[in-house]
């Protein structure tokens, strides 16, 4: 492990070597999103119930996590991102070969999320840059 804690087998900084480009975010959505992974939404209604003694609401099974690689294990991280003013310019993008990510904004009103597809490198020609309002339920 690193210094910051990270391992080089979960996440590494790929700098982008293609020409600039500038990229408009889109509204998070399922169906765009998916080539890239899943959305999470906390108002998917497709199995909530009610625990707690009604307090609460608890929606059970709404991503996959991938251990399947010997050895691999399930590990929660928590990362503390610093806004941003836009537009600004986007110096790395992070590779994650053995690692699911799931972003959830707790103490923000708009956020977003750049992703792309590529083994090598990014590939800039299938990527998505999606931003999300701050929904409450």
């Amino acid at each position: 492990m690193g210094a910051g804690g990270g391992s080089a087998a979960v996440g590494e900084l790929i700098p982008p070597s293609v020409p600039r480009r500038t990229l408009v975010p889109a509204p998070l959505g399922a169906a765009d999103f998916r080539p890239f992974g899943q959305v999470i939404d906390r108002n998917d209604a497709r199995a909530a119930r009610r625990i707690n003694d009604g307090t609460a609401w608890r929606v059970d099974d709404l991503a996959r996590i991938d251990v399947e690689p010997a050895g691999a294990h399930a590990a929660l991280s928590l990362v503390r991102a610093m806004p941003r003013a836009l537009p600004f310019r986007l110096q790395c993008l992070e590779r994650h070969r053995l690692g699911t990510q799931a972003f959830v904004p707790l103490d923000a009103a708009r956020w977003m999320v750049v992703v792309a597809a590529g083994e090598a490198e990014p590939d800039l020609d299938r990527c998505a840059c999606s931003w999300q309002a701050e929904r409450r339920a």
